[in-house]
């Protein structure tokens, strides 16, 4: 794992202002705009410069109204998609493990960024501030052809205001003299997120169909686990206790719920185990003081790369490695786990 991120980095270069850790040189031959946040966690503890790069050469290339580019490489920032904003989740996760990291200069150049990627989201993907902001695209989700996009978009979904609502508090942490003004918006989002409770999951909307609330098998509806207190309590054991019911195989947590009829074994965001979606879950569950579980599913998810090699993606079901097998954000991952995992005394089994 370590190797391969250290393969994977590339040197400031043409477009790229920064060094960068391409998801692959096999043919993911790209830096993403949500792929470099668990690239800049996993390389944290190794090298913190390196870490505030993977942010930086993304925020670099920024558009004024505040959009990310969809990836970066040395030629070329393409900005036909974007991807979503898990940049302040990743920013409190890692000054939280290391609060040296936070120097006075990543933290002036940290804070215009965020206000400027919230003030986006919060003004082109809605249409007033009553409603929740929407996602144009698959590929703008970062799961591009999932369940929740089964019948097209724009669509509303769960994990979006979750990963805003964390960057207001990234905000309120980086700025405390506008503290209260991120707070405030935090608190708006909150609301309106719990509009998308059916009583058993969160569920999603199409922004051409307000009024239908959809129930998916997506992994999606357990995103704002993430929350922590935010999240009413109740709210948190309904979905610990039903991410029991299917979701979490013996390599980890499947995209789709295997039972569902939209499932597919090499379906890409439709069912295969991804490296992202695995650790946001395993950090919502720690959120919520749910820590044997967020255990068990770190000890499956290393034992899932040592037996299939840092893969894109994996089989939920057989724990085939699929697609591209030199993968950053897996490998990024896996050293996440097996750090925490050490650190903790919770062990990996052989």
């Amino acid at each position: 794992a370590s190797w391969l991120l250290w393969a994977n980095t590339v040197p400031a270069s043409g477009t790229l202002t920064r060094p960068a850790i391409y998801m692959s040189k096999n043919g993911m031959i790209n830096i993403w705009s949500w792929d470099n946040a668990f690239s800049a966690l996993g390389v944290a503890t190794m090298d913190p410069a390196l870490a505030f790069d993977q942010f930086a050469v993304i925020f670099d290339l920024q558009h004024p109204s505040g959009l990310l580019p969809d990836f970066v490489n040395d030629r070329e920032a393409s900005f036909a998609f974007t991807k979503p904003p898990v940049h302040g989740w990743a920013i409190l996760r890692l000054i939280e493990a290391q609060p040296d990291w936070l120097t006075e200069a990543r933290r002036a150049a940290l804070v215009p960024w965020l206000d400027r990627q919230l003030r986006y989201w919060l003004t082109h993907a809605r249409t007033d501030e009553t409603r929740l902001p929407a996602y144009f695209h698959g590929n703008d989700s970062g799961w591009d052809n999932a369940s929740f996009f089964a019948e097209g978009g724009p669509v509303i979904s769960p994990d979006l205001p979750s990963f805003l609502i964390l960057t207001c508090d990234c905000l309120a942490r980086l700025d405390p003299s506008r503290a209260a003004n991120w707070q405030e918006e935090a608190g708006k989002l909150t609301t309106l997120l719990l509009t998308l409770w059916t009583g058993e999951t969160f569920g999603t909307r199409l922004a051409s169909d307000p009024d239908r609330l959809r129930s998916d098998d997506s992994l999606i509806g357990f995103i704002p686990l993430l929350l922590g207190h935010r999240l009413p309590a109740d709210i948190a054991t309904r979905l610990i206790d039903r991410l029991s019911k299917g979701w979490i195989t013996a390599w980890g947590p499947a995209t789709e719920r295997p039972q569902s009829p939209l499932y597919e074994a090499d379906g890409y965001w439709r069912g295969p185990i991804w490296a992202p979606t695995t650790m946001l879950l395993w950090d919502g569950l720690i959120q919520q003081g749910g820590h044997d579980i967020a255990a068990e599913i770190a000890r499956r998810f290393c034992r899932l790369c040592e037996t299939s090699g840092m893969a894109e993606n994996f089989d939920a079901l057989t724990g085939e490695g699929l697609r591209d097998r030199a993968f950053a954000w897996t490998s990024a991952v896996y050293l996440t786990f097996a750090h925490w995992l050490g650190r903790t005394n919770q062990g990996i089994p052989a």
